[in-house]
Formats: C-alpha cells, sequence, structure tokens
C-alpha cells in the first residue's frame, strides 16, 4: 500500500503535515471537525476534501464561499479534480492557506516517527528545530524554524549555544542572543517554547498568561496599588475597569513593564518578568490610546515599516504575505492604500493592531481602545477581539465604557485606594456588587464605603522559571538593517507629505532671494544672514521630528528599536533635506553677486559649510524636540534658542565683553559667521564703499580675549570648525541621553 505526503501551509507558516494512504480522505476547513483546520476567516467552515485512490490525488471544493484553486484556476464545486505532484493548490485567492504535494509516494510501512534524539545522540553538538533531522525536535511550535539552533557541550559544566540564523531569534533567560555560553541549569527560549540544557521541554502557549502576587506601587508616600493578587488565563478577554484615581493605569503598566512595582512579583508564561523581560516583550503587543501610526503613511505603508523594522529575517514575499493576511482578517484590505489621516478612527486603531500581530504576540495590551470610536464601530471592534482570543491570544484592556463588558471574558474591578474589588466572569461581578449595571458598581466603588469592597486574595503560588546567563556576545539586532528602514520610512513621511516638504525645502530660495534684493553688496552682514539662515533651517526642520511621534517610538523603543538607530535615522532624512536647501540657498545668491563688484568664491566648499551648519542645527533641533512633551512647547523654546544666535556673533554688535565674548563660542552662528567668512575672504565694506578682507573685518569685531586666548589660530577656519565638530557631538550626546529618558 502506498501514500502520498502532504503539507499545509498558512501564510507562509506550516500548520501539519498528513501522509494520506489508498482510499482515505481528509475533510479541510475552519471548524473544529475537519482533518485540517485553518483560521484565516476567507477559508469556510467546511472548504474542501481530498482523496487518494488509485495511486492518484484528488481534490473537491465543498462549496466554499470563496473557492478553491488549482495553479491560481479557480475549480468547480463539488466536482474530483486530479491533482499533479507540479500543481499548486491554495484554498484562497491571494494564496494564503495553500497544500503543498511531496515528489513521491512512500510506503507508510516504512517511515517511522521522529523522536527527540537527544537522549541516544553520541556527539556533543545537539541541532533543535522543528526538523526531523534535528537532534531535539519541538514538533508543535510553528514559530520555530526547521533548523534553529545548535547546543554544543564544552566540558561537564559548560554548553555553547548559537542562533543558526532562525526567523524568531533565540533568547537566553530573557536575552536575545547570537552566542552563548550556559551552565547546566540555564535555560533558553526559541519560539514559544522553554528549552533547558538537559532537553526538557515546555510549551508557554498554555502558561498561565499573568500572575500577579503582592503587588504594591507608591509614588512617593502615596500608595496607588496594595497587595494585588490575581492571575489572567490564556485566550482570554479582560478588561481593567475602575473609578478615577483607582490605580488601573498603573496595574496595566506594571503588567505591560512600563512602570516597576514597589513590592511584589510578577510573571508573563511563567516567566519571571525581571529576569526574562526581554523575551517576554517580543510575546506582547502593545496599542496605546494614541495612535501610533504615522499620519503621511499609507496603511500598507505603516505595516511594511513596522514588519522590516520589527521582522528581522523574513523575506519579502513572506511579509507581504503577512500584511496582506493581517489586512484582510482585521477588515481593512479596502483601505490598504489610503493614508492614515484620510481613514476613520476605527480603521486606525486596527492599523495599530496589525502592526502589533506582526510577531504574533500571546498577549495583546490595549489602552482605552474604543475611547475614540462611534457604537457601530465599538461593537465591530469588540468583535474583532474576541475573534482574536480564539486564535491563541490573550487581551488585556483598560477600558472606561461600561458597554465594553459585554463583550469580555472576565473584568477587574479596581476600588480607590488601589485595592482589589473584583476579579472573576463578567456573569458574576452584578451579583458581588448587589447591583444592576456596571454604572452601579463605579457608584460602590467611588463613594465614602470604596474601601469595604477591597478583596483579601490568598497568595497565588509562583512556578517561575530562572537561570543566570554568563557570557553573551553582541546583541543579534542588525543595527545597520535598522537605520536603513527607520531612514527610509522618514523619507517616505516626507515625500508623502508633500506641502510641508515643499514648504520646508521653499524656504531656502525665497530668503536667499529676499537676502538678495535687501543688501545690494556682498558684505559681512551677508555672510551673517546666510549663517543664521542655515541654522534656521537646521532648528526648523528637525525640532518637531520627534515630539510629533513620541507615542510611536515609546511603543518601537520597547519592542527592538534603539536609540542610536532612531537618531541617526532622523540625521540622515534631515541631512537629504538640509543638502538640498544648501544648495538651492548658495545657488540663488550666487546668481544675485554675479555681476558686482565682489562677488562669491568657493561655491562648492560654502554649499557643504552650510549643510554642515544646517546638521549642526538639527541636533539642537532633535534635542528641543526629544526633551519637550508637546509641540506646542517646542515652537515656544526655538525663538529662544535663535535670538542668541543674532546677538552673539560679532555683526550685529561689537563683542566688547570678556564674558560675552565666551558666550559667544557656545553659539553655531559665531563660528558660522566666520567659517564662511574665511571660505568668501573677499567682502564689500559698505561703510567705507571699497573691498575688505572678511575675515581681518570680522576679527575686529571680537573681543581681544580670543586673540590672547588661541593667538595664530584665531579666527583660523580649522579652528572654527573644532568648535562646531565638538558642538555637533555634545548635541548628539545629549540627544541620545534624553531620547533614553522617553
Amino acid at each position: 500500500m502506498h501514500s502520498i505526503n502532504l503539507s499545509f501551509t498558512e501564510n507562509n507558516t506550516h500548520i501539519k503535515s498528513v501522509a494520506l494512504s489508498e482510499n482515505q480522505q481528509l475533510k479541510i476547513g475552519r471548524n473544529e471537525n475537519n482533518d485540517i483546520q485553518f483560521t484565516i476567516k476567507i477559508v469556510s467552515g467546511t472548504h474542501a476534501e481530498l482523496k487518494f485512490e488509485n495511486n492518484q490525488l484528488y481534490i473537491k471544493d465543498a462549496g466554499s464561499t470563496n473557492g478553491t484553486f488549482i495553479n491560481n484556476e479557480k475549480i468547480e464545486s463539488h466536482q474530483w479534480i486530479k491533482l499533479k505532484i507540479t500543481d499548486k493548490a491554495s484554498f484562497d485567492k491571494s494564496n494564503f492557506t495553500q497544500l503543498k504535494i511531496a515528489k513521491e509516494t512512500v510506503d507508510p510501512e516504512k517511515t517511522t516517527v521522529n523522536t527527540n534524539k537527544n537522549s541516544s545522540a553520541t556527539n556533543s553538538k545537539k541541532i533543535i528545530g522543528r526538523g526531523s533531522e534535528c537532534d531535539i525536535i519541538i514538533p508543535n511550535d510553528k514559530y520555530v524554524s526547521r533548523i534553529h539552533a545548535s547546543l554544543e557541550k564544552i566540558d561537564a559544566n559548560h554548553y555553547e549555544l548559537r542562533d543558526l540564523q532562525s526567523s524568531n531569534g533565540v533568547y537566553v533567560n530573557g536575552k536575545k542572543i547570537l552566542v552563548a555560553q550556559l551552565k547546566a541549569h540555564d535555560v533558553f527560549f526559541i519560539g514559544r517554547t522553554c528549552v533547558s540544557v538537559t532537553g526538557e521541554i515546555k510549551n508557554l502557549d498554555q502558561a498561565t498568561s499573568i500572575k500577579l502576587n503582592n503587588i504594591s506601587k507608591s509614588f512617593g508616600k502615596e500608595n496607588v496599588l496594595n497587595n494585588l493578587t490575581l492571575q489572567i488565563e490564556p485566550n482570554s478577554l479582560t478588561a481593567i475597569m475602575g473609578p478615577s484615581g483607582c490605580g488601573k493605569t498603573t496595574l496595566f503598566h506594571i503588567m505591560l513593564g512600563l512602570t516597576d512595582c514597589s513590592a511584589g512579583d510578577i510573571s508573563l508564561f511563567d516567566l519571571d518578568a525581571s529576569k526574562h523581560f526581554e523575551y517576554i516583550k517580543s510575546q506582547i503587543g502593545y496599542v496605546p490610546q494614541i495612535d501610533t501610526i504615522h499620519q503621511e503613511l499609507t496603511v500598507f505603508q505603516s505595516i511594511y515599516y513596522a514588519a522590516k523594522i520589527r521582522l528581522e529575517n523574513k523575506t519579502e514575499n513572506e511579509i507581504n504575505a503577512k500584511i496582506d493576511f493581517l489586512l484582510n482578517k482585521l477588515g481593512i484590505e479596502h483601505v490598504k492604500n489610503n493614508l492614515n489621516s484620510a481613514i476613520s478612527g476605527g480603521q486606525r486603531k486596527r492599523v495599530c493592531i496589525a502592526i502589533e500581530l506582526l510577531s504574533d504576540p500571546m498577549i495583546l495590551f490595549l489602552d482605552e481602545p474604543t475611547s475614540p470610536l462611534d457604537p457601530q464601530t465599538i461593537e465591530e471592534f469588540l468583535y474583532l477581539l474576541k475573534d482574536l482570543t480564539r486564535e491563541n491570544t490573550t487581551i488585556v484592556m483598560v477600558t472606561h465604557k461600561p458597554e465594553d463588558l459585554e463583550y469580555m471574558d472576565e473584568v477587574i474591578f479596581l476600588t480607590v485606594g488601589g485595592f482589589l474589588a473584583y476579579k472573576g466572569k463578567i456573569a458574576g461581578y452584578k451579583s458581588h456588587f448587589n447591583v444592576q449595571s456596571a454604572v452601579g458598581v463605579y457608584q460602590q466603588l467611588s463613594g465614602k464605603n470604596a474601601l469595604k469592597w477591597k478583596t483579601n486574595q490568598a497568595q497565588i503560588p509562583t512556578s517561575k522559571i530562572k537561570g543566570d546567563i554568563h557570557r553573551f556576545d553582541k546583541p543579534s539586532v542588525r543595527w545597520w538593517q535598522q537605520l536603513r528602514w527607520l531612514t527610509l520610512r522618514n523619507i517616505k513621511t516626507k515625500t508623502n507629505d508633500r506641502k510641508n516638504t515643499q514648504l520646508l525645502i521653499g524656504q531656502a530660495p525665497i530668503i536667499a532671494v529676499l537676502i538678495g534684493f535687501i543688501f545690494n553688496k556682498l558684505s559681512i552682514s551677508v555672510l551673517f544672514m546666510m549663517s543664521v539662515s542655515a541654522i534656521w533651517f537646521g532648528v526648523n526642520n528637525a525640532c518637531r521630528e520627534i515630539v510629533k511621534e513620541s507615542k510611536i517610538y515609546e511603543r518601537e523603543s520597547m519592542f527592538n528599536v534603539r536609540k542610536d538607530t532612531y537618531l541617526l535615522s532622523k540625521i540622515s532624512t534631515l541631512a537629504i533635506i538640509s543638502l538640498i536647501q544648501s544648495t538651492l540657498f548658495v545657488g540663488i545668491l550666487t546668481l544675485f553677486y554675479a555681476n558686482k563688484e565682489v562677488h562669491f568664491n568657493n561655491i562648492v566648499y560654502q554649499v557643504l559649510f552650510l549643510f554642515f551648519l544646517s546638521i549642526t542645527a538639527s541636533l539642537l533641533g532633535l534635542l528641543v524636540s526629544a526633551s519637550l512633551k508637546s509641540t506646542e512647547k517646542v515652537m515656544s523654546l526655538v525663538p529662544i534658542l535663535l535670538i542668541p544666535q543674532l546677538m552673539l556673533a560679532g555683526v550685529v554688535t561689537k563683542i566688547t565683553n570678556p564674558i560675552i565674548e565666551l558666550m559667544s563660542w557656545l553659539t553655531i552662528s559665531r563660528w558660522g559667521t566666520e567659517g564662511l567668512a574665511n571660505l568668501q575672504a573677499t567682502i564689500q565694506n559698505t561703510h567705507l564703499n571699497k573691498k575688505d578682507n572678511a575675515i581681518l573685518y570680522l576679527k575686529g569685531q571680537f573681543h581681544t580675549t580670543y586673540s590672547d586666548i588661541f593667538g595664530g589660530q584665531a579666527t583660523s577656519f580649522g579652528l572654527g570648525i573644532t568648535f562646531l565638530v565638538c558642538m555637533l557631538i555634545t548635541l548628539y550626546l545629549v540627544s541620545y541621553y534624553r531620547l533614553g529618558k522617553k
């Protein structure tokens, strides 16, 4: 008797392999009673059938809604169709779900079931993965690569673990690694599986999602949370509710890892959150109340760039297939090419969720997701969340809307003072509080008798996976790839927002034309205005860049975005704009003074120097943007930063005080004007109506302290460049520090 090997995939992920024997049939669909069960909604409950008869494979569409396809051609319903070895069968038009046929039939009596080879293998190096050729096989975790990692014994107590270019990485005691040295009691994580050095395997899918044991949180002398003990089971939809000031947001942030607790223990998937947070954060999704997407990008672009940044080892085809799958799953495929600014609030919230689902999180945290939505959209949205819990996702959400409770599995009510008032099934909270509705609960928990509802639960025993790491190599985040995609995303936001970008670039020719008309001769004032203009370009280009997307950065930095790549991506994008501005600016001024007695020289160097000034000023703008919390505050501070640039350059007025002289060294305009004077050399002295040496004229505007300290180097081009480079490096380091504080 012969059989044929069949492999089924969903969204490019293998879900099941089957050896179909002679005269055997398989049912395929979304319902649980099928032999092959898909989860994607475009597959019907009972979708298709397969049979192997007379050494030939047949397929039949069972009257599905969206059809069955062979080589991208839809087949007739209720008719058996022969399948060749070379045929490609799928159960949807976009090939999210596929059937792959082995190249030859096999005798099932000669096949063996793959087992864990760890106990019988004699070599010191073990291969770990989903494939049958591995020594340690993890068969039921689709997030494990076929060949995922290797574990080699170095001596009696030491092992070397190595990531073999897996799709989802390797984590040792919570930290992502390429190579690590382990001891006998250490554990590591691949996919959703915890593996010990001895080969023991624990699947985390069915572990308790969240356990809190005697959690307390204080801010100064104020206790926000008091001795909370609770647990959240997997694949549930849980709401956190309570009156204002009860600590629900603090509790939410502690679960999420944004806030440390003052006392108590927290574990996710039975993992100690303090020891395994880097791994844990790769398995959780978080959608803040404010949308974490760029308004200037399309729906597809938002998800695509997020995938490129988060999914390091996925191919272009895999990413595109994943995006199409999520768009279809969340019902937003019809707005795929629309700008985020042009879609509804509910659709934007789904885009945010799609980005989080890219990494297939085990827990999804949502902060008041229904607050900006209309009633009809809320119902559709909450049904969507219920569907996600049926697909092995645990959802925890903060909400203040009582009507949301109708769709929850469980609810956590906190009372004033941060005490746990109720945690349990939705069906039980009304009888617990002796009320008719959720509104009545709020009345109970916010009144003078609120504290009578605090519960004193017994401690929940926690079984945590622990271990100590001894040596890591550098983390496996490919910073150059991250820099590339962050920069490309920044550029795309600029090119999509054409009006604003054109306005930014258009400043340069407008200001250049004004200078050309106002200053009839190429004087020191022209060089000064060029320096100040370059500073304005840089600061104005950059001052909103970080603050306007602070929530996006907060979420992405929680996942895997580095501070250096994020900051450098901003500088790279701003550099392109600054180079265009500098070229237009100098080019127009060159034309204005081309026929004058004194005209521009060293034009290329002047463009490059203005570009350098603009980049330095951009770092000043980024520092302000990283330091403040709103665009309004940033724009209020910008004039305060620019006014000293006007007063301390030595052109508007002569510097006659040694203290003011020293203060001027801290301004970009001082060294910018001096640098341009070195490059231009000759200017028109408008007071004496004659040619003059630009640098000698400018030197006469500075206090003697300058020459006393630097001697012959005073007013040299090299000294000015040195000061500017020091400013640039300092501004970068302080911006990096402030970015970390966000």
